[in-house]
């Protein structure tokens, strides 16, 4: 019953963001530019915070990485 549920709210989400257009449309590039931006100065703030620490800002990941990450 879960299942049946939960793909008819990914159905009525799809429908309501316009399919691709939601998806890729301008709204959506500006969250992920503002979700980068933030990212980054997270990083840095967290360097600042533990020099003892190193980070890393991945713009992509791989296929192979994001199975691992999954594990």
């Amino acid at each position: 019953m879960t299942k049946k549920n939960q793909s008819k709210r990914l159905t009525n989400q799809h429908k309501e963001s316009k399919g691709v257009v939601g998806i890729f449309g301008d709204e959506a590039k500006s969250h992920d530019i503002t979700v980068g931006k933030i990212s980054l100065f997270v990083i840095k703030q967290l360097e600042k915070e533990f020099p003892q620490l190193s980070f890393q800002y991945k713009t992509s990941i791989k296929k192979e990485e994001r199975k691992l990450t999954q594990n």
